[in-house]
């Protein structure tokens, strides 16, 4: 019996085996691929309901279909801009780990080139302002990408000032001033894209003054100097 057909009861509930089996060979898998694919849209639609809660079925569902989107391009034509969706909707309530699940997600399509870098650069600088320190550190290591070859650079940089607001953390917003500063405040680059760099540095620390250093000055505990000790002269 051939191995697809022993193992057709046991597909749908083990999603590392038909991934696997769907890189050998998609075409064979077409239906139990659909059926997946049906169940990502059921829970997807129960999720919608109470976004505030963490669905692990959909996580799962998410991180299979990212794996295996290059093989199914026309039924996953709009996978990629559902997720954004859902993170735009729900960015600030979602619980911590979903939030991260639909953002590795987005990186595996990126990886597959099935989402531009310029739409996946402008959520990860909306996604800063959540308060979720795991999260920031994340995209602030992806936000390393920013180039200024890339096209529409500028819609790029107004993005990134708009991560900033008075209630960010200076630890969140000190490495993207420090991103922006080394790929377009250089003398590799035209005096255009060093301007365009200035610029959304300087919109940033109007946003945020202390965008440019690590934590905000300390109140000094001795606002005055302190007042010298008289000790008697030591008995010989």
């Amino acid at each position: 019996m051939p191995f697809c057909q022993a193992n057709n009861n046991k597909l749908p509930s083990n999603l590392p085996q038909l991934q696997n089996l769907i890189k050998r060979d998609a075409a064979s898998y077409t239906e139990e691929f659909e059926r997946q694919h049906a169940v990502y849209k059921a829970t997807c639609a129960i999720f919608e309901q109470n976004p505030t809660v963490y669905n692990n079925q959909l996580h799962e569902i998410i991180m299979f279909l990212a794996q295996v989107a290059q093989f199914y391009p026309e039924q996953l034509n709009e996978f990629p801009q559902e997720l954004v969706a859902i993170l735009k909707r729900h960015a600030s309530v979602l619980h911590p780990h979903m939030r991260m699940s639909l953002v590795k997600a987005l990186m595996f399509l990126r990886n597959k080139n099935l989402i531009s870098p310029l739409e996946l650069h402008m959520l990860f600088f909306q996604l800063l302002r959540c308060q979720d320190k795991a999260l920031r550190k994340f995209l602030q290591q992806h936000i390393r990408f920013l180039f200024p070859h890339q096209q529409e650079v500028t819609k790029v940089m107004v993005f990134a000032a708009q991560a900033a607001h008075p209630l960010a953390s200076p630890d969140d917003l000190e490495p993207l001033v420090r991103t922006l500063a080394n790929n377009f405040v250089t003398e590799r680059y035209s005096n255009e894209v060093m301007a365009m760099g200035l610029n959304a540095i300087r919109e940033l620390c109007a946003r945020n003054p202390h965008a440019t250093s690590p934590y905000p000055p300390k109140p000094n505990p001795f606002p005055h100097p302190p007042v010298p000790l008289c000790l008697p002269e030591p008995v010989i």
